[in-house]
């Protein structure tokens, strides 16, 4: 499951980020979504602030009080292994977007193609850093299995048993 955080000041931004979110989702089943919005960056900074952090973030970089690069480096502060996208009405902030190593960085409003593309690569690079695998020798041969699949390993007379999320073994 990837979890994502949307953070914008504006109403309507949000409606429009929120469809192309979820027509992003139906478009790549193989990547379950959960998408949480804020409607401030100061709601976004209360949430880190109690511990809760997000696989992706798209965040508008001008907001009040706290700009959207600021959440960034407050992000990238808990040393967090996440994607950020930015986006904004201006590409004066593209190098500050740099700075925090974005993933991203959209004009607004952002065609569904360019959102799309954006997205797909954070949840690819994302994939990549949680597709680690464990290397196991079996009767068949050596089986590489990826290790957010694994429910439960059983130990019996020097045999291990791997019990997979799709009930296999």
């Amino acid at each position: 499951m990837i979890e994502i955080a949307l953070c914008d000041d504006s109403a309507e931004d949000i409606e429009t980020l929120r469809s192309l979110t979820e027509q992003f989702s139906a478009k790549h089943s193989e990547f379950p979504i959960r998408l949480r919005i804020f409607a401030s960056s100061e709601e976004l900074s209360e949430r880190l602030e109690a511990g809760g952090g997000f696989d992706l973030y798209i965040l508008d970089v001008v907001m009040p009080k706290i700009s959207g690069i600021r959440l960034a480096e407050i992000i990238r502060g808990k040393e967090e292994h996440s994607e950020i996208v930015f986006l904004t009405v201006s590409r004066d902030y593209a190098v500050d977007a740099f700075s925090v190593y974005a993933g991203g960085y959209l004009l607004k409003p952002p065609s569904k193609e360019n959102f799309d593309g954006a997205v797909l690569r954070a949840v690819m690079k994302l994939a990549r850093e949680k597709n680690e695998v464990l290397a196991v020798r079996t009767k068949e041969g050596l089986r590489k299995i990826q290790l957010h699949k694994i429910v439960m390993i059983e130990s019996f007379n020097h045999m291990r048993e791997i019990t997979l999320s799709d009930d296999s073994v």
